[in-house]
């Protein structure tokens, strides 16, 4: 007899969040009603015997991957990918928490709209407060001609309420979704490719909702689907710990740099840093003027990552 195809692949990526994955397993088991789905767990070499756990506390109905390294965030996505034999593919972040049929409702809406490839839900914070679940711009010279005015001028004000989490309880078209919830046709995977292997962590899922786009599909935000992300819980720093803070930024600068790379030409991305560059010293020397300390610290930052770029690029 052949086995029914899942109308779900959901792919998890773990490295040592053995606990959390296990309450979002569970969180979504409880939840998810009247479709089917497979789980998928890639384990990015944590050594926390991930596999044991997950079998002893929910049987062999979950695939468990274990990676000899840490690829990051992408590439151990892919990995599941490879497996996943689901319609839809959903890449589920282990700091989250389902708290309603969302899989069902970001599933159907897939099915039943041919022009969108991506969907994502709305995510809450561990304070059930409205958290960062897409958004309606991505790097471009567009946004630093309008970040020109910002912190000065807050982000709301620039591009909207809504610009980042959905109030509007209708679907909405944005620029990218949350990797922490990000929801994909199979036969758009399979047509644009799934996430970019030059990526370690950060800006993966922006690079691959642009490509998505670049071929004529939508990316849509679904506000009735409704997921808790305990944003940092998988990624957690002591804020003392000024190294591996360092890290942390150096990695989001590549991402960046990668995305830049990817996505446009030579021309537009020394337009672009010309831009980000004049804004930021701009809104540094203001800052020194009216002798704001937050926002000359954020300047500050601002200004030794685009040395970091600077350097990177030489």
């Amino acid at each position: 007899m052949q086995k029914q195809t899942p109308d779900i692949s959901v792919v998890y990526v773990n490295y040592k969040t053995i606990n959390l994955i296990v309450n979002s397993i569970d969180s979504l088991i409880k939840k998810t009603k009247a479709i089917s789905y497979e789980i998928i767990v890639v384990d990015n070499n944590s050594n926390d015997d991930f596999s044991i756990i997950i079998n002893k506390q929910f049987g062999s109905q979950i695939k468990c991957i274990a990676l000899n390294e840490n690829l990051g965030f992408g590439k151990a996505n892919n990995e599941g990918y490879k497996i996943a034999n689901g319609r839809n593919i959903f890449f589920l972040n282990p700091d989250t928490i389902i708290l309603n049929n969302a899989l069902k409702i970001l599933s159907d809406y897939l099915d039943q709209n041919d022009k969108v490839g991506v969907c994502g839900g709305n995510l809450y914070d561990e304070n059930m407060e409205p958290t960062h679940s897409y958004c309606t711009f991505i790097p471009s010279i567009s946004f630093e001609l309008k970040n020109c005015l910002f912190p000065i001028v807050k982000l709301e004000t620039l591009f909207g309420e809504n610009y980042e989490f959905n109030n509007s309880n209708r679907p909405k078209k944005v620029k990218y979704i949350s990797g922490a919830d990000i929801m994909i046709k199979n036969d758009v995977l399979k047509k644009c490719g799934t996430f970019s292997n030059d990526f370690f962590m950060y800006y993966e899922e922006t690079e691959l909702c642009f490509r998505i786009r670049k071929n004529g599909f939508d990316i849509v935000s679904i506000p009735n689907a409704h997921i808790q992300h305990l944003e940092g819980k998988s990624f957690q720093i002591d804020p003392k710990d000024f190294e591996k803070i360092r890290k942390k930024r150096l990695i989001a600068l590549d991402g960046e740099k990668i995305f830049y790379k990817l996505c446009y030409s030579k021309l537009y991305i020394l337009i672009l840093l010309l831009i980000k560059g004049v804004s930021t010293y701009s809104k540094f020397f203001v800052a020194k003027i009216i002798n704001d300390k937050n926002l000359l610290v954020y300047n500050e930052n601002k200004l030794n990552y685009l040395i970091l770029i600077k350097n990177n690029e030489q």
